[in-house]
């Protein structure tokens, strides 16, 4: 089995994560390239998981996935809507989280509709599948890419090499090692957030999942919040993915 872990770009807006489903006794489940970790915490009130991914395992392979199908061709839009668990059993994957900020189309039949399943979206910044690059760059935002070797990089995306997949966020948390969290805007403020880091080396690819926004279960976390998180988890690079209602973790049943 090799296993693919999907940084899903565009999905409906479902603001949910999953434990991790098992099925199997821990004495027949077949080792897996990745850990899964969670945490319920009081004060405050908060639900979080971790996922660490082993890039030298070669079953691992990562992959930056839509949610439907190109609905206008050479038109404005790239993808269309689809929830998480959808997209994990379309690709046949093991595990995968939000990704990538998107836009949607909101005229016509989509009009005050919010966020649905098949409509019309698109990536914001640079996005490539498979070396397909099929959104535009904005060199403002931090990348994450996967080099031919399989080691994960979170860079500029002027420095982005012979990439395969490659995703974008909106802001750095962590850069060398060093705290870079904005002190002003969006991520001063608690919300449901994904995040993903490397180690030094980018052998080991890091995700952080935070539920949020439900009073006495999991209020979520600033930025800052996340940076000590993920300085805990080894990461010396990190930045942060879309948010708030999108923040999602499915793990398929690996038996």
């Amino acid at each position: 089995m090799r296993t693919i872990v999907a940084l899903v770009v565009a999905l409906a807006n479902f603001a949910w994560a999953t434990e991790p489903a098992v099925s199997s006794s821990p004495a027949t489940r077949p080792a897996l390239p990745y850990v899964i970790r969670s945490e319920t915490r009081n004060d405050p009130p908060m639900r979080l998981w971790s996922v660490q991914i082993d890039l030298k395992d070669p079953r691992t392979k990562v992959k930056v996935l839509g949610g439907g199908e190109d609905p206008d061709g050479p038109g404005e839009w790239q993808t269309t809507l689809a929830p998480v668990p959808a997209i994990v059993e379309k690709n046949d994957l093991d595990l995968a989280v939000n990704a990538s900020f998107f836009a949607v189309d909101k005229t016509g039949q989509w009009a005050g509709k919010g966020y649905t399943a098949s409509q019309p979206a698109k990536a914001n910044g640079w996005t490539m599948t498979d070396g397909k690059k099929w959104s535009e760059d904005n060199p403002a935002w931090p990348v994450l890419w996967i080099d031919a070797d399989n080691r994960a990089h979170l860079s500029k995306t002027a420095d982005v090499k012979n990439a395969t997949p490659v995703m974008m966020a909106n802001a750095w948390i962590l850069r060398d090692g060093k705290a870079v969290v904005a002190e002003k805007g969006v991520m001063t403020v608690k919300h449901p957030r994904t995040a993903v880091g490397v180690n030094a080396d980018g052998t080991l690819l890091t995700l952080l999942i935070v539920d949020g926004r439900q009073p006495g279960v999991s209020i979520g976390m600033t930025g800052e919040e996340m940076r000590v998180e993920l300085e805990k988890l080894g990461c010396v690079n990190a930045i942060n993915l879309d948010g708030g209602g999108s923040t999602t973790l499915v793990e398929r049943d690996a038996a």
